[in-house]
């Protein structure tokens, strides 16, 4: 049985690996040496499924990038994932988020990058954050990824920066 979440989590990493590589500036080196990997833990909602993210640094931005397993919950097709930045960490977070990576919601499938995530998973999706890494480490943050309006907003995964 293939393990959704080494599948995931190995994607992302030669995905990352290959957009960086593509440009390999000393910047773009730097910025490799610097990223940060989250591990995110699922809901009690969400049990069972697996997460991480990926932080990878920009001059005024953070690239953040998830790969998740999946949904315990039901989710319409193509699935929606929305993705916020707290003050705080998980289970003590602020009342709203600090950032709200809303630009892309449409998960894409882990499986076949060029397909909207209409399976059962293993899903991506990555947006930039307005910030810069330093900022998010500096302070307690949190990111938490959740289902979209359509799904009740429910939250599935939460990972402190």
């Amino acid at each position: 049985m293939i393990d959704k979440a080494k599948v995931a989590g190995t994607i992302a990493i030669v995905a990352i690996a290959l957009q960086i590589s593509a440009c390999d500036t000393a910047s773009y080196r730097a910025a490799r040496e610097e990223m940060v990997t989250i591990d995110l833990v699922a809901s009690r909602r969400n049990a069972g499924e697996t997460g991480k993210a990926f932080l990878v640094p920009g001059r005024d931005a953070t690239q953040v990038s998830i790969d998740i397993s999946g949904s315990a919950v039901p989710v319409t097709v193509p699935v929606q994932l929305y993705m916020f930045i707290f003050d705080g960490r998980c289970g003590s977070l602020s009342a709203q988020p600090k950032y709200s990576l809303t630009q892309v919601v449409q998960a894409s499938s882990a499986l076949n990058p060029g397909s909207l995530g209409s399976g059962p998973g293993p899903w991506t999706l990555s947006n930039p954050a307005p910030v810069p890494l330093t900022v998010l480490r500096g302070t307690p943050h949190a990111l938490v990824v959740r289902t979209g309006p359509a799904d009740a907003n429910v939250d599935l995964f939460c990972g402190n920066l």
